[in-house]
C-alpha cells in the first residue's frame, strides 16, 4: 500500500479526483459513444477508488484504532 500512503493523497480534493474523473468518463462514454461496456468498467474502477481513496482511507502515519 505504498502509493496509498504517499503524502500526495493527504488533502481531500486530490483523493477526489480520480473519482470524479472516472465517473465524468463513463458519463462521456455512456452518452456521446453509446457504449456499455466501457462505462460499466469506469464506474467499477470509480467504486474501487471511492472505496479505498475515501472510504478507508487513514492518513500517513496515523494507525486506525483498535477497538477490542
Amino acid at each position: 500500500m505504498a502509493i496509498i500512503d504517499h503524502p500526495m493523497l493527504r488533502p481531500l480534493p486530490m483523493r477526489l479526483l480520480p473519482v470524479i474523473f472516472l465517473v465524468g468518463w463513463a458519463v462521456f462514454e455512456a452518452v456521446f459513444l453509446g457504449g456499455i461496456l466501457w462505462p460499466i468498467l469506469f464506474i467499477g474502477a470509480a467504486a474501487y477508488c471511492y472505496y479505498v481513496l475515501i472510504h478507508t482511507y487513514t492518513p500517513p502515519g496515523e494507525k486506525p484504532s483498535k477497538d477490542a
